[in-house]
Order: C-alpha cells, then structure tokens, then sequence
C-alpha cells in the first residue's frame, strides 16, 4: 500500500508547488507529464515514442480532506479551532514556528524569503488577507529537544536558546513545534526516548503555560536519507513525540508520514535532511492544510499500476522538476526516477549517476523510494537500442551502499564502484540482476550483494527484519564480493543488542545464480578466519520450522567457499537464533573455487545457532579447482542428506565428505 502523498508527488511537481492536489491535470496537454506508452521491456521496441500521451494513472488525485486523528494522536483535530480563532479575534493572530534548522530554513537559497514559516505566512495572506496572521521564525539551526548529558546543551537544547526566550516574551496564540530530528542519533533504547517524551513534554507543557494561552501543534520530523540506521530510528522517534503531545493534550500534524515519500525522493537534491526551496514551500502547504483545514492524518491509498512508463535519467543533464520523458529531457534522480515508477516502469539510466551522492555532492546512502509494482533498470533505450553506456558514459556509480524497498530487475546496466565496503541489500524483496549487468572498479571493491535486510539499528525489529512471503532473487551477471543470502551483520566479537530476525513458517526463499561473479577486485575470497565473508545461502539469520531456502548454482564463480549458514557472531546475550527451517544447496554448474560447501561455517570461540531442519547437498555439475582442503561438510546437521551423479564419481573418492547421514 502506497500513501496519499506519493500519489500527489507528480502534481505538486508539475504545478511548481502549487496548492497541494486540487488541480487535476491529467487532461492538460501542455503538462509535463507525458510518458510513453509502451517500452517495459529492455529489448528494442517497434512501437514509436510519442511525447504527446498523458497517461491517467490516477497519479493526481486530489486529496481527502477527512477529518481524523493523526497516527497515535489522542485529541481529533477540527479546523473548526482555527476558523473560531480566526473569526473571534479583530487584532493579528501571532503564529510561532518552533523548530531546529528544518524550520529555520537551512539550505533554502535564502531563509527569510523560502522558509516554510516565511512561506506559510504568503499562504495565510492569501487566503485571509495580509493583517489577520502574523507568522514568526523562531527557528535555531542544530536545536535539540533532550539533553542527553550533551556538551553543547546550554546552547542548543531548545529550551536554552535565544529564540525560545524571545517565544515566552512574545506570547504567541498559536505555536507549531517541530523538533526530534537532531536526538536521533541519541535515542538508543526505550530509556533514552523516554527521556527523550518527558523533555519533550515538558517544552509543551511549558508553552501551553503561557498567559496567551495558546493552540499547540505539534508535527512529527521529516524523513531523513542521512544514513539507514537514522532512517529506520524515526519511527521509534516520532512515537515518543506523539507520547508528549499526547501526554500535553495537543494536537499532532503527521508530518513524517503525510510528506515522507516526497522527501524520500527530494532530499537527494539538498544534503539528505534539510528540504530546499521547493521542499520548504511543499512543508509549508501540509502545515496549511492541517491547520486550515484539518488535514492532519495520511490517508493510505493504492497506487496505481504503471507498468509501462518509461523515465529517463541522467544526472548530467538532466533536471529533478523533469519527469524523464525522453532521454533529452531526463530527471537527474534515480530516487525521483522510483519515485515517479511506484506503480511499475521502466528506469532508463540515459547518462551517469550517482544515487548515493546528492546535489550538494555529499555522500550518503541510496534508501529507495518504495515501489508497489516491478521496475526494470537499463541503459539500452527500449524504443531505438540505443545502448546509452557507449554512447553517453551511462552508468551507476556506487558511492554508498543501496537499499533496495521493491522489487527490481536490472539488466543491460553498469554499476561503478568508486567506495569500498558498499552493500546492495535487496530486503527479500523479487529482484534479477538479469543479462548485461556489468561491473566495475574506479576506486574501492565490488558490493556485498544481501538478499535479506542489512542489521544497522536496534529499531530493526524481528517483524522488520523477517521473511514472511515468497521471493526470489536471481543472479544472471554483475560482480560482487560474495553473496549473503539473507540478513547481513558486521563482525564483532562482543554481543550485540540487535535483533536477528527469521524466515517464517511457510515461506520459501529461493536464490539462483545462473551467472555472474563473486570474488574481490584482485580475485581472491575475501576470507580471513572469524571474520570470513564469503556466499551463503541463508544470512545472519533464523529459520522457523517449516521455512525454505533453496540456493541453486547453475553457473557463475565462486572465489570462496559457500555455506548453508554463515557465522552468526555478533550474537545477542540470548545466544544465535535456532535454524529449524530447510536448506537446499544444488550445484548444477559454475566454478567454486573455495574449500568446498559446508552446512555451518565455524570457527574457534563462534557461538552456533541451534540447528534442528534438514540439510540437503546435491551435486549435478559444477568445477572445483584442485585444492588439498576442499569439503563437503554437513556437520552441525542431524539429517543431512547427499547427493551425486554418476559423472561427478570421482568426488566420492574425496576424503572430506562428512556428516551425511547417507555417507
């Protein structure tokens, strides 16, 4: 499920940041939203382009003006409050605009003119004329909601600042809070945002004292695409806010959920946190309709599918506003290109890009926008066969790691890695890296390719962190540095409070590498004792009793070994998690040039899951280079099952065969 604001993003684009989704364009020829209607494919097409269809897709659908709590908010919001405040009072009503540097106006091409407060303020005056509000900036750039024993708390807790001083002495009628986004990084357990909703609280309760006795809202941070492990903190974050506002009896504007998917994508334009003059105007209408209005809560809708839109994207030439209908008007963002493909398309990469890196040219991870339908990534133009890497320098430079938030098929595509220690993680959702995917090396080493979810925070719950359907992951090219197939944890030695995670009851994860590689740039395994990583065919993770991973080679090379289970270390005080599930390793073809395959990896001093499902080996072809330690282990199984060919007999002469009940 898509929520309401994703389906507005094209709108609000088109129409310059107009008034939030009351227009509908879908019958206006001159807009910019004109998309082929065919191309899904990646083969060359014979239907021509046209730059004259405008496909309804229901893209543009106005928005609900319901009435209803907003998320975990107690109190209902009715815009009937305002309208009586409006209407009852002949002076100025003061409006405070309290906040960190999101409210200040940071990155804005010039805080006092494209703030959202300022913003806000010409909205107001347009629709109630330029004496009945007065809207103030009390803004503080890097502001704070709770001390968390911080050096700086004298001058950045907001409580301390000039600013807030200034608050008390103006005694506003209405005040709009929006603070949390710098305590992220703080809130680390449930004690710590528990401080963090008292601090919080208190600041409210402290406004709500004033002798102007004013209304309060309160509006949860935006989005961040500052690292992933913020990213997945804000929950966690914004439900100790909606806690204080709950506490305070105020209301609380769904800022997060009402303008996350917009930001996901618009945030690789500025520095990954603070919106730029288009984003400010676009924060500046939410707060409007919630305050005016009463549109205070994300209504959750069903995007559309467009499976055949094809986007063009080019970070050289191209323009965020664009929406990449052809390859000489791209957009320059791969998350805007997503962003615009929810419902399914085609991305064509047309030039180079550089996900990861955003406009202001800092580095930070590639979180993509969520997708209902399958995108297909290419370079080769599905109308003409223009291969866009020969001609225009196409390709993907891998700055950062990637998450991938749907499913995804990328083919005829050229990842650069100009970083080391990248990770393309696919969250278990149905991904190809189909024929032509090449990759190379400027600087650094190839990716870890994780089929699971990449473990960065301890706000990754097991429900987060679990497989629960179906889904494959399919390897036809590409170079990586070895394959984790499900949840990926960097090596420690100590415990660590991060959950595991587990592949449910029911649920079968397949992975088929029918080509490709896997090994380092100066081709070796990347081995090195404790710290090993090399393929596996599940992850960091657990399995329930009646779960399946099937990992299936029918070619491609292997520079390491392969593992059933990979090391579980870092493990929590619990111990690792019980593998009760099956685990299916077939071999048809391709080149593993490690030690051989074994069911567990161990090593000295690992802690090893409890391993209670059935193990089975089944070689059918494949080359081993000749190597004096190669194995084909099941120990750490109880019921381990193996089999071979007749014409791969002369691996029964091996003297490491060991622990198949059927050996």
């Amino acid at each position: 499920m898509k929520k309401l604001l994703s389906l507005l993003l094209a709108a609000v684009m088109l129409m310059c940041f107009t008034a939030c989704g009351n227009k509908d364009t879908s019958d206006d020829k001159d807009s910019e939203r004109k998309r082929a209607t065919a191309g899904q494919d990646t083969t060359t097409s014979t239907t021509q382009q046209s730059d004259e269809v405008v496909l309804d897709t229901g893209l543009l659908t106005a928005l609900d003006k319901s009435y209803a709590k907003s998320n975990k908010a107690n109190v209902v919001y009715d815009s009937e409050v305002f309208m009586n405040l409006e209407a009852s009072s002949s002076d100025t009503i003061d409006i405070a605009c309290v906040g960190d540097s999101i409210t200040y106006g940071t990155i804005a091409s010039d805080p006092e003119t494209y703030s959202y407060p300022t913003q806000l303020q010409g909205m107001l005056n347009k629709r109630y004329g330029s004496n009945k509000f007065k809207v103030t900036n009390y803004g503080h750039e890097g502001a704070y909601i709770a001390d968390f024993e911080r050096s700086n708390a004298s001058t950045l807790r907001y409580c301390n600042t000039n600013e807030y001083i200034q608050l008390r002495k103006d005694k506003p009628d209405v005040v709009i809070m929006m603070l949390g986004t710098n305590d992220i990084g703080y809130i680390s357990d449930g004690e710590s945002c528990k401080e963090l909703q008292e601090a919080y609280s208190d600041l409210i309760g402290d406004i709500k004292s004033l002798k102007s006795n004013p209304v309060v809202f309160v509006c949860t941070p935006l989005v961040r695409v500052t690292a992933y492990s913020s990213y997945l903190a804000l929950d966690a974050l914004n439900n100790a806010i909606i806690g204080a506002a709950n506490e305070q009896g105020v209301y609380v504007i769904d800022t997060y959920n009402i303008t996350k998917e917009y930001f996901e994508a618009e945030l690789y334009e500025t520095d990954g946190l603070n919106p730029n003059d288009a984003g400010y105007k676009y924060l500046a209408e939410t707060v409007m309709n919630a305050i005016c209005d009463g549109l205070t809560q994300y209504q959750e809708k069903t995007v559309a599918e467009t499976s055949k839109y094809v986007v063009y994207v080019d970070s050289s030439k191209g323009t965020y506003d664009s929406v990449g209908a052809t390859a000489d008007k791209p957009t320059s963002s791969l998350a805007r290109a997503i962003d615009l493909c929810r419902g399914g398309g085609t991305i064509v990469v047309s030039g180079p890009i550089t996900p990861a890196t955003t406009r202001l040219n800092i580095v930070r991870t590639f979180i993509a926008p969520e997708n209902e339908y399958k995108i297909t990534v290419t370079s080769v133009d599905p109308y003409d066969g223009t291969d866009y890497r020969s001609t225009n320098n196409a390709r993907i430079f891998m700055s950062a790691s990637m998450y991938l938030n749907g499913d995804f098929e990328f083919t005829n595509v050229t990842f650069d890695y100009v970083a080391s220690a990248t990770k393309i993680a696919c969250n278990y959702n149905n991904v190809t890296f189909g024929s032509g995917v090449s990759c190379t090396v400027s600087n650094g080493d190839y990716s870890v390719l994780i089929y699971g979810h990449d473990v960065v925070s301890k706000w990754q719950t097991d429900d987060i962190l679990s497989c629960k359907e179906d889904c494959t992951l399919t390897v036809n090219s590409g170079t990586f540095t070895y394959l984790r197939g499900g949840n990926y944890r960097a090596y420690s030695a100590k415990q660590s409070s991060y959950t595991y995670g587990t592949v449910k009851k029911g649920a079968t994860v397949n992975i088929i590498v029918n080509d490709g590689k896997f090994t380092k740039s100066d081709g070796t395994s990347n081995f090195s004792g404790a710290s090993g990583t090399l393929s596996s065919a599940i992850g960091q993770n657990g399995m329930e009793s009646g779960a399946t991973v099937n990992l299936t080679v029918n070619g491609g090379t292997f520079a390491g070994s392969i593992f059933g289970i990979p090391r579980m270390n870092p493990y929590p005080s619990s111990g690792a998690p019980t593998v009760a599930g099956d685990i299916n390793i077939t071999v048809n073809g391709g080149v593993i040039s490690g030690s051989g395959i074994q069911y567990l990896q161990t090593y000295k001093g690992a802690k090893n899951p409890k391993t209670t499902g059935a193990y089975s080996l089944t070689i059918n072809g494949g080359t081993f280079p000749a190597s004096s330690t190669r194995i084909f282990d099941a120990t750490g199984c109880s019921n381990a099952t193996f089999t071979l060919i007749d014409s791969m007999a002369t691996l029964a002469n091996w003297s490491n065969i060991t622990g198949f009940k059927n050996r």
